[in-house]
């Protein structure tokens, strides 16, 4: 009995030890052989950022040439506010500042013209005629520098628009229209807003 009770104990020792190896070979069928090398993956990162950062500067670049180029298209086509809302946001102002202060000079008469239409649109006469008003002052303190950036055309044109409708809309001739502007403020707001209900 005592001789069966020590085989088996050999069997089963024998076949515990067979199982932990045939463990221990799958284990290591499975085992990732060797380590990831710490200087190979920080250049693969590095070239990753740098290769990622350049598709972002070259395609940022690429648009702000393209809307630069759009800014002087609206331009010369007379589309001074397509033009100003092109060359906003591009390095046109570093890399293009006379082109960038043509756009300006004339969107700062132009956007008086913006101004009138939409109080116009909201029935506020008041001060849609003080906007045309305010436009006229903005082409007379920028004429000078239309002039010298060869954009006087340009700025004419904007300017004879507000004249054209203080003329049309608010029955006032461009004598008239300076007069005024030459009132003191509280004589000035009583006659817009007397011209203004009619």
């Amino acid at each position: 009995a005592e001789k069966v009770k020590n085989a088996e104990e050999k069997a089963a020792k024998k076949a515990e030890k067979q199982t932990k190896k045939k463990a221990e070979r799958e284990a290591a069928a499975n085992e990732v052989v060797g380590k990831l090398n710490k200087v190979g993956v920080s250049i693969v990162a590095v070239l990753g950022v740098i290769i990622l950062a350049g598709i972002i500067i070259g395609t940022n670049s690429f648009g702000s040439g393209l809307d630069k180029k759009k800014a002087t298209n609206y331009f010369e086509m007379h589309r001074y506010s397509q033009a100003y809302e092109s060359a906003v946001g591009t390095n046109m102002k570093e890399k293009n500042p006379e082109q960038y202060k043509k756009i300006v000079t004339v969107m700062k008469v132009q956007h008086a013209l913006y101004s009138y239409q939409n109080y116009e649109n909201v029935k506020k006469y008041p001060e849609a005629l003080d906007a045309l008003l305010m436009g006229l002052k903005k082409y007379d303190a920028n004429k000078k520098t239309a002039y010298d950036l060869e954009i006087e055309n340009d700025l004419a044109s904007v300017y004879d628009k507000i004249l054209d409708i203080l003329s049309d809309e608010f029955g006032l001739s461009k004598s008239q229209a300076y007069d005024i502007l030459s009132l003191g403020s509280s004589e000035y707001t009583s006659k817009v807003n007397a011209i203004a209900a009619k």
